[in-house]
């Protein structure tokens, strides 16, 4: 929750069978390679998780002609008069007087005018704008003023065309957040954690380092760079992430509040409580090197290889907040 997005499955991506594994649609699992099962519950053989085509509105997942190489899905409308609606995780909350700021990336091979809103289940209008979109992917941004306050609220796309829109990433962020940092962290759940006085901040975590299977170990590089470029994995505890909370973010946070960093990285092997899998010389050479360039992105100057990455990501000088490493 302390990352502020408020769409679910903005990347069209959250159904796809993590690779190695098999999916059993009886009861909704997959099985890894080493045998350990986790629940599966958003197969795209069976539906789009958290979005909805509504009054003729018709969607369907592409696997060619998506944005860049790391998204595998996007989404193609036929709007025909009609609506598509997420409904974010459990609801998307809205506060009256607040604003929200959306953004997607949309191709179409007819020009089309698309409208996005925030309203109710029921449809109930709380604030839209409406975009012209025509050619290739282009990113619309847009930011709305909700006029009401609902905790379930929904982000809706509305077209009277029968024209085919392709989306390729979406996002819906609060414009008010932590140091104002567009698609940053939530303000009221960061003022709560900098109440404890946190000495040090560690990231991203065992599990999600070691992952369920080699594919799904956690990567530094994966986690840098454009959000909608970044190479998504699919975690321990059942669900998909777009890795827009990366490392960069990460020690950014560090350094807006003084806190140091912990910086967690794989020694050869998937996590031990769910059938390990353990890496051979090369794997491991290849994890190794990625901690390394972890390091370098932080600590090295600007006009080396990956001080320059850091550079072209909004910080030019050094992080001086990496202070722990947690193999």
């Amino acid at each position: 929750g302390l990352y502020a997005e408020l769409l679910r499955n903005r990347a069209f991506d959250d159904g796809i069978i993590p690779e190695g594994c098999k999916y059993d649609s009886v009861h909704k699992l997959i099985t890894s390679a080493t045998g350990w099962v986790s629940s599966f519950d958003s197969y795209e053989g069976e539906g789009i998780a958290a979005w909805e085509g509504c009054r003729g509105a018709e969607i369907r997942l592409i696997n060619e002609g998506t944005l860049n190489k790391n998204r595998k899905r996007a989404l193609e409308v036929k709007f025909n008069g009609g609506t598509i609606t997420n409904d974010g995780f459990m609801g998307i909350p809205v506060e009256q007087g607040k604003q929200y700021r959306f953004y997607m990336f949309a191709k179409t091979l007819c020009a089309s005018e698309v409208t996005v809103k925030l309203c109710s289940t029921e449809g109930i209008n709380y604030g839209e704008h409406t975009f012209g979109i025509s050619g290739g992917y282009t990113k619309y941004e847009c930011i709305i003023t909700s006029n009401a306050t609902d905790y379930n609220a929904r982000l809706a796309l509305y077209s009277d065309s029968s024209e085919i829109v392709t989306i390729g990433f979406t996002s819906l962020f609060p414009v008010d957040i932590f140091k104002g940092r567009e698609y940053g962290l939530r303000k009221s759940l960061v003022e709560r954690l900098l109440k404890l006085n946190p000495a040090f901040l560690r990231f991203p975590g065992g599990c999600i380092v070691e992952g369920f299977s080699k594919e799904t170990a956690y990567r530094f590089e994966d986690s840098i760079g454009p959000v909608w470029e970044r190479k998504p994995h699919w975690l321990l505890w059942s669900y998909m992430t777009t890795n827009g909370l990366g490392y960069h973010e990460y020690l950014q946070f560090c350094e807006d509040t003084g806190i140091d960093a912990m910086y967690v990285f794989n020694c050869g092997m998937t996590c031990q409580a769910r059938g390990p899998e353990y890496f051979d010389e090369t794997l491991i050479e290849e994890f190794y090197q990625d901690a390394v360039h972890a390091i370098l992105y932080a600590t090295a100057p600007a006009d080396t290889e990956w001080g320059k990455k850091r550079a072209d990501n909004g910080h030019p000088e050094p992080f001086t907040v990496l202070k722990y490493l947690e193999i």
